[in-house]
């Protein structure tokens, strides 16, 4: 039981900061800039990650998140902890906006050696007055710094409050 804990220890720490850095041309959804979600977030992630052949495992962390205008898309999201920061972009219409384009991914070396990359094929947000929610969902690949790879999926949701 203590592998499969050190596993999920080594993939669910990963999405505190899940997110990609690819920028787009077009795709403008009837919305320019950051519009309602403009601003600084402290978010409260709570999702399940499951690790290739062990079982699911629920997983929580803390972020800044933070909404500004795009400039091939209409806004950008980055979401920061104290191991790194990733970059989401989007289109927005109202105060409801996706992720654009999908399957972003951020790759980054975690704290233990392990390198990963998460995809996110799930990137939904939505911002009534303060509140902000960001529903992800996608996959990660890594390998430990002892060079053994693994696998997975993570499902959950971002909860925030503008600061």
């Amino acid at each position: 039981m203590r592998i499969a804990r050190s596993w999920v220890s080594i993939a669910a720490f990963a999405f505190i900061g899940c997110g990609g850095s690819a920028m787009s041309s077009g795709g403008d959804m009837g919305s320019a800039g950051a519009g309602p979600f403009a601003g600084t977030y402290a978010a409260t992630l709570a999702e399940t990650v499951t690790v290739t052949g062990l079982p699911p495992a629920p997983f929580a962390a803390t972020a800044t998140i933070a909404f500004t205008d795009g400039t091939s898309t209409d806004m950008v999201e980055t979401i920061s902890d104290p191991g790194g920061s990733c970059t989401f972009t989007y289109n927005r219409n109202g105060n409801t906006a996706t992720a654009y384009p999908v399957d972003q991914s951020c790759s980054y070396v975690l704290p233990n050696g392990s390198h990963q990359t998460n995809t996110d094929s799930t990137h939904m947000a939505i911002v009534m007055g303060n509140v902000l929610t960001i529903n992800i969902a996608g996959t990660f690949v890594g390998t430990t710094a002892n060079h053994v790879a693994y696998s997975g999926t993570f499902a959950g949701a971002w909860m925030g409050t503008r600061k």
